[in-house]
């Protein structure tokens, strides 16, 4: 940015230098008053004629009253040539245009620097340029932290406190805890996102997108939050395509597959090059495969749902747990595959219903991407979360059993929560 200016300044010295040296120039050149060269051209011809009348009457050739004559018309036609009143007036206006020159030299200096400012805030791009440079500045002070993740986390939050109008900032903060799975971080993110984008006249839908995928997985469900995000979004623009394909995914985890279908080939004709188009593709076709599943069950209804499709889950709290955990909260009891994060299947309940007896099936997926009935060999997870999150805290407790293949399995799956997450 220091560059930038430096050569703004240089090049608006050049233009008031190519625009004032010309009129610097005139007022250094003395100053005549019109008509001087002529009267002494006339009085220099007055003399030459006088001397040639003189020795003309010396030589004889002229009488007296004959040069008295010719000397008196010789000294009217001098007075003749002489300026009078109304030359002397212009040539005292002409005097007066040192003060006219060096007024334009002030409106030039003033006018040139303002036009090119005004000039350049119209149509020029400060704030795109100075967003840039931030980005460009934080992102080589973030690598200079190596690989310590929760330290650039905090620096990033630190120089977007001090300049919250960065955009650019507040999506990286937003990807980096997407990809991290704090979606509760991630969400306030895009809320600062959102807020920033109206308040610089910009499209906000695109951030409330982003914040109602944040707040759905961090959910597992379209909860009130959610739907008022996906509300906000599509009011701005009804085509956002996050906010469609989170309503892709809701529609798919409840089993309407048709709707899920038509939601993410509405994304895939407003955005064929979207990041996420061979995942859509993919939910395109398990969701085609679905309906085709449901259509030959319906066709034939004594066949089962599918071998597999579901996996009991007898759960149980360990004793010596059982006086640390509120009767309030939340249990979170989830089925991926071994070595992975993300579930083919997740429920939630409460400590005060334990012990109990639950069925994980595939209406309880959180996507396409993956169902239970589809997974060869899964573990199962139940977590107590002390605030009311999936993602695994310091102090929540846990338990964890597997591997298992679901289409062998005879009979419910025990899980005894029995451990403490450090």
């Amino acid at each position: 940015m220091y560059f930038l200016w430096v050569g703004f300044a240089v090049l608006t010295l050049l233009a008031l230098l190519m625009v004032l040296m010309p009129v610097i120039s005139a007022l250094r050149k003395p100053l005549k008053t019109p008509g001087t060269d002529a009267q002494e051209t006339n009085l220099l011809l007055f003399r030459d004629r006088l001397a040639e009348l003189q020795r003309d009457m010396d030589a004889g050739r002229l009488s007296a009253d004959e040069f008295t004559g010719l000397k008196t018309e010789l000294e009217k036609s001098l007075l003749n040539d002489l300026p009078g009143p109304a030359t002397d007036n212009k040539a005292t206006r002409q005097t007066s245009h040192p003060l006219r020159s060096y007024a334009l030299i002030i409106l030039c200096a003033v006018f040139i620097p303002v036009t090119a400012v005004g000039l350049y805030t119209a149509l020029g791009d400060y704030n795109g340029l100075q967003q840039a440079h931030w980005s460009q500045e934080t992102r080589q002070e973030l690598s200079g932290l190596g690989s310590d993740m929760n330290a650039m986390l905090a620096r990033l939050e630190q120089r977007l406190a001090d300049n919250p109008a960065q955009i650019e900032g507040w999506i990286m903060l937003g990807q980096s805890y997407m990809g991290l799975e704090r979606y509760a971080e991630a969400s306030q993110a895009y809320r600062q996102l959102a807020t920033q984008l109206q308040t610089q006249g910009e499209d906000p839908a695109p951030a409330y997108g982003l914040l109602a995928q944040a707040l759905y997985f961090n959910t597992g469900h379209i909860s009130e939050v959610v739907q008022q995000a996906i509300d906000q979004a599509l009011a701005a623009n009804p085509e956002e395509t996050n906010t469609l394909s989170l309503l892709g995914i809701a529609a798919f985890q409840e089993n309407r597959f048709e709707q899920a279908i038509a939601y993410w080939q509405q994304v895939l004709q407003i955005s064929p090059n979207d990041p996420s188009a061979a995942a859509l593709r993919n939910g395109i076709a398990r969701a085609e495969q679905l309906i085709e599943q449901q259509a030959a069950q319906a066709d034939a209804p004594s066949q089962t749902a599918g071998d597999g499709a579901q996996l009991q889950v007898q759960l149980t709290l360990a004793a010596d747990l059982a006086g640390q955990a509120n009767p309030d909260d939340e249990i979170f009891v989830l089925a991926r595959p071994p070595g992975t994060r993300m579930p083919v299947a997740v429920t939630k309940l409460r400590v005060a219903e334990l012990p109990l007896e639950i069925t994980l099936t595939d209406a309880m997926s959180m996507g396409p991407m993956g169902k239970l009935s589809a997974t060869e060999q899964v573990e199962v997870v139940a977590r107590i979360s002390k605030n009311g999150t999936p993602q695994p805290q310091s102090g929540d407790f846990e338990g964890i059993v597997g591997p298992i293949t679901p289409a062998q399995q005879q009979g419910p799956v025990t899980l005894e929560i029995n451990q403490m997450i450090p």
